[in-house]
């Protein structure tokens, strides 16, 4: 009877392990914070395995266009809405950091090309801004930043500590969680029946 005991109290670890490993996954959040980038140039096109079309970064003070974190931090270069950022898979987009003279700025949050959220604009006062957007967007591969413009020419902005989650981090399906349960519970029974007999 001590024997099964035994053996029913590692199977029962088992089966606490296995569930905990299937229904609570880490969710280590990513952050862009761009300060292994020093001095100023143009964003790697595969920096950080996402894909950047029309930013650029520099490291120098410049007051209203501080970075949130370090110092370097990404601008729109051109300045035409056209810059993007391909994220190369399904994320959650928790929050960036955002700075500059208010130009009516507000992120466009895309899914496969097609835009399904966007963020509360900045006044177009041309006034000095800054601060953490938090989003929470689940479900987008891409984001661009809108700006007015006059005569087709955008005002600049930063960009500093991009946080995204990827999906593959995300809780699962609860319907695996049940089947690891139904499984492992439906094993502990026929091993206590046999140990029984």
């Amino acid at each position: 009877y001590c024997h099964m005991n035994v053996i029913t109290g590692k199977l029962g670890a088992i089966l606490v392990a296995l569930v905990f490993m299937t229904a609570v996954q880490s969710r280590a959040a990513t952050i862009i914070d761009f300060d292994d980038l020093t001095g100023s140039g143009a964003v790697p096109t595969d920096y950080k395995g996402l894909t950047w079309t029309g930013w650029a970064y520099y490291d120098s003070p410049q007051d209203p266009y501080f970075a949130s974190s370090g110092a370097t931090r990404v601008y729109n270069e051109p300045r035409t809405n056209a810059n993007l950022i391909e994220f190369n898979q399904t994320v959650t987009l928790e929050s960036l950091w955002m700075a500059g003279y208010g130009a009516g700025q507000y992120v466009i949050g895309y899914s496969g090309g097609v835009a399904i959220f966007t963020s509360t604009p900045q006044a177009n006062d041309f006034n000095p801004f800054g601060g953490f957007l938090s989003l929470n967007w689940a479900g987008i591969d891409a984001i661009s930043i809108y700006a007015e413009t006059v005569s087709g020419i955008q005002d600049h902005y930063i960009l500093d500590d991009i946080t995204f989650t990827a999906r593959s981090t995300s809780v699962p399906d609860s319907g695996l969680t049940l089947v690891w349960l139904g499984a492992s519970l439906g094993l502990m029974g026929l091993v206590s029946r046999r140990l029984r007999a």
